[in-house]
């Protein structure tokens, strides 16, 4: 109990330097598709497979030398795993963020996000009651290919580790965290560098330790060999929301305020990621953070899953709206402009 006291203690930077980077940057599978959409570039969704990569060359060395690993193990690609992801995405539009995103929200002083937790419990209890999806996973003979050092694996590491030296070199001549205090947004490759090397030490240390990890092992669906006790996840949690205020709040962006109809979208929105989640072990973040880099089979099928959930509701949307202004602006072509005076009576004519 004191090691593990000791060892939360001493992570609990880590997690507060996730929570700052989550503020300047973003993990999230919306915002890439929102991009993609928008400026029909992909930057934003190639950051996130380099803050996997990160994780990945800072993980698998630190599981080789510690005595128990905490890479994820593949799990079954099968039809509720994607139809889950899927919903997880939707959610996620909906919410205008995934449950990392939830999290740095409500750093940022907007409350209508404790509607989203709350959707992501609900859709987790809805989830439950119906029992033939809160199935037990089996995890022999589907440890990560990465949990024993091999001459291709010590090569992988080898090459992402010069990789990301050279990112940082160039990172470091472009001023990529120049004013980093204060600046709003960062460079997404210097944003996900460091919630790659933070996150990816605390999944080292600890497994997957977000809130959203707790979902898939409350329905018995191990997404690791192992996993620390909730009130470690609720520590760690709180740390990230700690790092992620202090981050607002030095870039003068801090508004503490409630919306009611944001508060029901999030809430709606939260239902689809927490059932989603159950289905899917743990959603985008345990995706991008843990199963992508231990090179889990389930990984990458799911994220692009939720990738698609995205797409489909910022696609709805934005056709929804399209449509909204072409009957607008029939409307006005139907109804001819009121002259000045026209709606006065006529003047009679003087007898």
């Amino acid at each position: 109990m004191l090691f593990a006291v000791v060892m939360v203690l001493l992570s609990l930077p880590l997690a507060f330097i996730v929570g700052l980077a989550s503020q300047k940057g973003s993990i999230c599978a919306v915002a890439a598709v929102q991009e993609l959409l928008d400026h029909r570039r992909p930057r934003q969704g190639v950051a996130i497979l380099a803050c996997s990569a990160w994780v990945l060359a800072v993980t698998v060395p630190l599981a080789w030398l510690l005595p128990r690993s905490t890479l994820a193990v593949s799990l079954p690609v099968d039809l509720p795993l994607r139809a889950g992801a899927f919903a997880f995405g939707m959610g996620a539009a909906v919410n205008r963020g995934c449950a990392f995103s939830t999290v740095t929200r409500l750093g940022g002083g907007d409350l209508s996000y404790l509607a989203a937790a709350a959707g992501l419990a609900g859709g987790l209890g809805l989830l439950a009651l119906w029992r033939g999806l809160a199935r037990e996973v089996p995890a022999p003979e589907r440890i990560s290919v990465l949990a024993e050092p091999q001459p291709w694996s010590l090569l992988l590491v080898a090459a992402l580790l010069a990789a990301g030296a050279a990112l940082l070199v160039r990172l470091v001549r472009g001023r990529a965290w120049r004013n980093a205090w204060s600046r709003a947004r960062w460079n997404p490759f210097a944003a996900t560098a460091v919630i790659g090397v933070a996150g990816g030490t605390l999944y080292a240390l600890h497994g997957p330790w977000m809130y959203t990890s707790l979902i898939p092992r409350a329905l018995g669906q191990p997404v690791s060999p192992d996993g620390i006790p909730a009130w470690e996840v609720a520590l760690l949690t709180a740390a990230v929301l700690a790092g992620a205020t202090v981050s607002v709040r030095a870039s003068g962006r801090f508004r503490l305020h409630f919306d009611p109809g944001r508060a029901a979208a999030c809430f709606a929105g939260g239902l689809l990621m927490g059932g989603g989640a159950g289905l899917s072990y743990g959603g985008n973040d345990v995706l991008v953070l843990h199963a992508l880099p231990s090179l889990a089979l389930h990984a990458l099928p799911a994220w692009l899953a939720v990738a698609a959930g995205a797409a489909t509701v910022l696609l709805s949307r934005r056709r929804l709206a399209a449509r909204t202004a072409r009957w607008r602006e029939r409307q006005e072509r139907q109804s001819p402009p009121v002259r000045e005076g026209a709606c006065a009576a006529p003047e009679r004519p003087v007898q």
